[in-house]
């Protein structure tokens, strides 16, 4: 079990990670933009072991969430998702430091692998 930072400002696909994650046993926190996020982290010491980002969000978008915590906390792996955006914009993300990068919709199983790959145990 883990502490994972969803961050999607799509409620619906908030809850579906949320429900999804917590069958698989880690401790979820939800966040519907970077900024909120970050007020999640500083304000109740949330600190999480993985950070599912979406691309596309209003305050702070999912680049600039892989480059503050790139900058700020580079121990924190992140997972970029997407289903607005070309893949390119994902590969970049990848480059500026997401350890993963998936599309919308999400396929249960190829997150799972993800977070084997990226937590070293199975999820």
């Amino acid at each position: 079990m883990c502490r994972i930072l969803v961050i999607d400002d799509d409620s619906l696909q908030r809850t579906t990670l949320r429900v999804c994650l917590e069958k698989l046993g880690h401790e979820i926190r939800l966040a519907e933009s970077g900024v909120k996020a970050l007020k999640i982290m500083n304000e109740d010491a949330f600190i999480p072991a993985l950070v599912i980002t979406d691309m596309v969000m209003p305050d702070m978008d999912g680049l600039e969430v892989i480059q503050y915590f790139h900058t700020h906390h580079s121990e924190i792996p992140l997972i970029a998702i997407s289903g607005e955006v070309p893949d390119s914009y994902l590969q970049l993300a990848k480059r500026l430091g997401a350890r993963a990068a998936m599309a919308k919709p999400i396929s249960l199983e190829r997150l799972q692998e993800i977070l084997e790959e990226i937590l070293g145990s199975p999820a």
